[in-house]
């Protein structure tokens, strides 16, 4: 895939999720391991006070850089509108030690439904 296709797709895939969740608050994020980034019991998603309510992996890759860049373009489009979360620039947290797949991905919570 070329590097606008992979962002078309990304931002197609956002927009998707979050017409059919909205209203919703939602975060994108670049992680190495999406089960241990959502059950971490100290900064996982699942325990978190937003009551976040699924996780969806929208990109993957074997290097580090190009999903720190899809993660920055993704927080860029959203970041500022109604119901997001990021607060950073995005593609800080590259852990180039650690073993791949690199992940990013977004998180959301969707006021149609109730929290559990």
């Amino acid at each position: 895939m070329l590097a606008g296709q992979i962002l078309k797709y990304c931002f197609d895939k956002a927009d998707q999720v979050l017409a059919a969740q909205a209203p919703c608050i939602y975060k994108f994020g670049y992680t190495h391991c999406a089960h241990f980034r959502w059950h971490n019991t100290t900064f996982g998603y699942k325990c978190a006070p937003d009551k976040w309510e699924k996780l969806l992996v929208i990109y993957a890759a074997s290097e580090t850089i190009s999903p720190a860049y899809v993660e920055g373009a993704l927080i860029q489009r959203f970041k500022g509108a109604s119901g997001c979360r990021n607060i950073r620039d995005g593609g800080e947290t590259i852990q180039s030690h650690l073993d791949g797949p690199y992940l990013v991905y977004l998180v959301w919570r969707s006021f149609k439904r109730p929290p559990q």
